[in-house]
């Protein structure tokens, strides 16, 4: 893989731009029109970010955001064989964002700077040398390459301009040294953190959020600068710096101030949207089975039932709903305290008609057809609605089937014979000997396995589940 990145490096680097925007845009076709897992998140991402726009926008959207991925990936392997020149003038700076940082420097404070995954972040560290004025040193966190060379290759071009970068994994105490002595820091902060960050929500929905550059803030005084690579053309870009308002010594002010601005910024402009990154899974944080149906995590910074719109989409499927009504409602219930975040919508054969006849259980509801064709047709149109979690409290092969149509990350069902969710689910549940799928017990027992906070319970640590392992 080494040398096949560093000859094809070379080869593009020879050629004119062109070349290399085309074959971003060839490439970026494939990752669009091939099906994979990584087009499911795209789209979901999208559709989950923007329901109040056409399918026509969030796909042309889509298309571009593969080619900048690609793109993105082009200018590390091809910028290496730059010129000390050509690479310098791959950046030019905002002069309105320049003047106001050399002013900031009067100050006598270190500087922080957040970046997000746009096409052109790289561009960044040539900023010391393209700088009008003398940089303090700078040090920037990086995650190394599982591969040693490809690593050393993309370091040894990172750090050409004067930037030094430290390993996320052992860096920490240097990076916080250059804060120390008035120098510069820069910090990736918008992918997801696991379960060592904070829950957040970003474009209204749950996100896991890095506390690092707060903590850095709040620990040296630093002044919070928040940096966008804009794409001009292919490998050019301009850098735009932003003063980041608020308490800075408060880390989740910082957390939040941070995430708020990115997510005004991909809102702002179409093709600042379709810059950044949407192939990354942002929002897989409460994707893990035996946390999904709760907010059980180390850290929550704010209180989700106070947002205005619910955008986790949990679908709960059953063949007849009316068999189960004196066991849905105190299920949907619960589980509406549980994930406050989260709409909740009904499939069934008879579901306009249960909704109809209790309003209040569900958030929408969704007839299946009786006959198998055509409930087969409906669950290929369902796809496109993206859910997150499809739940099935009964044991019945045909909405297993169904259910993995849908396509959604996590599908779980109930079981009779085994705990195995089989070809089509991704986890099953198995009823416990001599109980019913019908009762409201087995329900709430079937929740609490997948991380569903029943009231009046006892409410366990993140920590406290054996199950919880990191994906």
């Amino acid at each position: 893989m080494y040398w096949i990145l560093l000859i094809t490096g070379k080869l593009l680097s020879l050629l004119p731009l062109c070349a290399a925007e085309g074959l971003a845009s060839v490439l970026g076709w494939l990752l669009y029109i091939l099906p994979s897992r990584r087009k499911r998140i795209l789209l979901s991402n999208l559709h989950h970010a923007f329901p109040e726009k056409t399918e026509g926008w969030r796909r042309r959207i889509a298309r571009v955001s593969c080619s900048r991925t690609i793109e993105m990936g082009l200018f590390n392997i091809v910028s290496s064989h730059f010129s000390q020149e050509r690479y310098q003038g791959c950046l030019e700076m905002d002069p309105k964002g320049e003047r106001a940082f050399e002013e900031a420097l009067k100050e006598g404070r270190p500087m922080l700077f957040l970046g997000a995954h746009f096409s052109m972040v790289e561009a960044f560290n040539a900023w010391p040398a393209v700088s009008r004025f003398p940089m303090p040193e700078m040090g920037v966190l990086y995650r190394p390459y599982k591969h040693p060379k490809i690593d050393a290759l993309i370091k040894r071009n990172r750090e050409r301009c004067g930037a030094r970068l430290f390993s996320r994994r052992e860096g920490f105490a240097e990076f916080g040294r250059i804060l120390s002595r008035g120098g510069c820091g820069a910090i990736l902060f918008d992918q997801n953190s696991g379960r060592m960050g904070s829950l957040i929500p970003f474009f209204g929905r749950v996100s896991s959020a890095t506390e690092l550059p707060g903590l850095f803030a709040k620990k040296y005084r630093a002044i919070v600068w928040m940096g966008h690579s804009e794409r001009l053309s292919i490998f050019k870009a301009r850098f735009h710096l932003f003063r980041l308002d608020g308490d800075m010594s408060d880390s989740r002010e910082v957390t939040l101030a941070s995430n708020a601005w990115l997510e005004d910024r991909l809102r702002a402009n179409d093709d600042w949207c379709a810059d950044w990154l949407w192939t990354h899974n942002r929002w897989k944080i409460l994707h893990r089975a035996s946390v999904c149906l709760g907010m059980r995590h180390k850290k929550v910074l704010v209180n989700f039932g106070s947002l205005a719109d619910r955008k986790t989409r949990i679908w709960l499927c059953l063949r007849k709903a009316s068999e189960f009504r004196d066991t849905l409602q105190p299920f949907v219930g619960a589980l509406r305290v549980s994930r406050p975040d989260a709409s909740v919508t009904l499939l069934s054969e008879d579901a306009t008609r249960f909704s109809q006849d209790f309003p209040s259980v569900v958030d929408a509801a969704i007839d299946l057809p009786v006959s198998f064709r055509n409930a087969w047709s409906k669950a290929w149109e369902l796809r496109g609605a993206y859910p997150d979690i499809c739940l099935i409290p009964e044991d019945d092969a045909r909405l297993r089937l169904l259910v993995r149509v849908f396509g959604s990350p996590l599908r779980i069902g109930m079981r009779t014979r085994t705990a195995s969710g089989g070809m089509w689910l991704t986890h099953g549940w198995k009823v416990p000997d001599g109980e019913s799928v019908h009762s409201t017990e087995t329900w709430m027992a079937f929740g609490r396995n997948f991380g569903m906070q029943i009231p009046g319970e006892s409410l366990l640590n993140e920590g406290d589940d054996p199950q919880d392992s990191e994906e």
